[in-house]
């Protein structure tokens, strides 16, 4: 396990970006290990055996117990110090047993390595942890993360039998991932629960929260273009994001279909509920640009963290006006359209009319 975490540290030394390279699992004192010969087990030896008698040999073994005033003496016979601080372990002698004395390394094979002063278990299985720092200047998480899993940690389990798992920021980032995406789907499906209870329609809904993906496309060039990582700010970013898109395309649609109602044709209440909402969708969109834009000058470590959470929303607020104003009418358009045939056919068949 030992020679597998330090040829995990050497491979990971050769990573980019990743510095302060160690493991949890440090040598400790020096330990001698008995293993016990044929010769050993011919004179009646056992394992067990021998390491009492080593045992006994250091720290003395109990001659006899007895009571003195209500309390408990106990006489131990060993060595003397300075015998014993002089002894070698393959100076003492055993008793075998037929009662002769055989030094302990015509016994058994004295073997030296270095220890550890602890050994770190998780489930009962034995473990040592292999950690780093990833400097920001040069990489990332997720960059070293897919490094050590498709280059390293394959290799590394083949040769040692072990196996590596990801803990740290992989494990949090991975929790993280996991409650989002959860927070994801509810916050969806709650949408579109209240806007097709608000329209009394179960595809109205889908025209207005198509504007969500789109809000996605504007975080993604925007970290590309100011060369930033998408991240954990920047997805709770995009939720907000998608509930103000949400919004404006709620006022849009409701303003195009009061138009609708008041008697107008499809294109003419398009044109007068974009003519409409355009002043408030430009200023909803300059006001927020403006006011995080300053962010991303920010040299702070407070201001770094939340960066990408501004960028998302910038950028996604940029095509606010064109997606609100172009795509969500046009997407209505095609679902008009779509309504009229499907009624036109409907009647011909005898089927009752349909609502969008």
């Amino acid at each position: 396990m030992k020679r597998a975490a330090v040829e995990l540290q050497k491979q990971l030394r050769g990573v980019p970006g990743l510095i302060a390279v160690e493991d949890d699992l440090p040598f400790g004192k020096e330990d001698i290990l008995l293993e016990l010969k044929p010769e050993g087990e011919a004179m009646g030896f056992s394992t067990e055996e021998v390491a009492r008698q080593v045992r006994n040999s250091f720290s003395g073994s109990v001659a006899k117990r007895f009571a003195e005033d209500a309390e408990e003496i106990i006489v131990r016979v060993k060595l003397p110090g300075a015998e014993t601080k002089q002894q070698t372990i393959r100076d003492i002698y055993l008793t075998s047993p037929d009662k002769t004395d055989v030094l302990l390394s015509e016994v058994v094979t004295l073997t030296k390595r270095l220890g550890f002063t602890r050994i770190n278990r998780e489930d009962g299985l034995r473990q040592v942890s292999v950690t780093g720092d990833v400097d920001p200047a040069v990489t990332t998480t997720n960059v070293v993360l897919a490094t050590v899993r498709q280059e390293i940690s394959p290799a590394i389990e083949k040769q040692f039998d072990v196996q590596v798992d990801f803990k740290g920021k992989a494990e949090e980032q991975s929790e993280a991932l996991g409650d989002l995406s959860i927070a994801l789907i509810v916050s969806i499906a709650s949408i579109y629960i209240i806007l097709a209870w608000l329209f009394s329609s179960y595809t109205m809904p889908l025209v207005i929260m198509a504007v969500v993906p789109f809000g996605l496309i504007g975080a993604i060039v925007g970290h590309y273009l100011l060369d930033f990582n998408l991240n954990m700010f920047s997805l709770m970013a995009l939720l907000g994001l998608s509930g103000v898109l949400v919004n404006d395309s709620i006022i849009l649609v409701t303003t195009i279909k009061r138009f609708v109602a008041d008697g107008l044709d499809l294109a003419k209440a398009v044109v007068e509920g974009v003519r409409e909402r355009l002043r408030p969708v430009i200023l909803t969109t300059t006001t927020t640009v403006v006011g995080l834009t300053p962010i991303l000058f920010e040299q702070s470590l407070q201001a770094q963290l939340v960066q990408p959470l501004a960028i998302t929303f910038i950028f996604g607020m940029l095509l606010a006006p064109y997606l609100v104003l172009i795509f969500v009418p046009s997407v209505l358009g095609v679902g008009y359209s779509f309504k009229n045939k499907l009624n036109l056919l409907m009647l011909q068949t005898g089927f009752r009319k349909t609502t969008i």
